[in-house]
């Protein structure tokens, strides 16, 4: 009976270690976005190729939303927006958030709003070259104050029936590994936990 007791505990105190390891290393993507007219989002590890499609939405005034794109330790990520301007211009707003430590967007922070300085545009993904315009903050009151409503260096009529994509970059970061226990340290507490256990069920 005492065996099986603590082999339970033990495997427990395990599964509690390699949780509390790996909770530090989980890094998930979010985002919400106002698409003109209409199109989609995709995350991709490659610059040049669209990825996987994460939102999308058939006309501007209805969000793209999601969340819960898990982003792997050690791997640059692509955030492509794919717009169809149809009769209007091909422009997007939106936000973005990092849920954890491991990846952070070309402002050096985990928020990113789409912005004239940190998103380019091209009429594919080979060719994204073009610094966005800003044409105001309509829908801006949703997201950061930093948010900007961007839209590709078109004027009327050049715009009309056109499509393009918008791309930014998700950049993996070196842990502090000082912040992370290492293997080693969280085997000896779990250890210490079963010995804990086995000394007061023996009282």
């Amino acid at each position: 009976m005492k065996f099986k007791f603590l082999k339970t505990l033990l495997i427990a105190t395990s599964l509690f270690v390699g949780a509390f390891a790996n909770a530090a290393l989980i890094t998930s993507l979010s985002g919400n976005s106002y698409i003109d007219d209409k199109g989609f989002i995709a995350i991709s590890t490659n610059d040049v190729v669209q990825g996987t499609t994460v939102a999308s939405t058939n006309i501007w005034n209805s969000p793209a939303n999601f969340s819960g794109f898990t982003l792997l330790a050690d791997v640059d990520y692509f955030i492509h927006i794919f717009v169809d301007g149809g009769n209007y211009p091909n422009n997007i707003i939106g936000e973005f958030n990092i849920d954890g430590t491991t990846h952070e967007f070309v402002n050096g922070t985990q928020t990113l709003g789409t912005n004239k300085v940190d998103w380019l545009w091209g009429t594919s993904l080979s060719n994204m070259v073009n610094a966005p315009v800003n044409v105001g903050n309509n829908y801006a009151g949703s997201f950061d104050s930093t948010t900007e409503n961007i839209f590709r260096a078109n004027t009327w009529p050049d715009y009309i029936n056109t499509n393009a994509f918008f791309t930014t970059k998700i950049s993996a970061v070196q842990l502090d590994v000082s912040n992370v226990p290492e293997p080693s340290t969280l085997a000896i507490l779990g250890l210490g936990l079963v010995g804990l256990a086995s000394r007061r069920f023996k009282k």
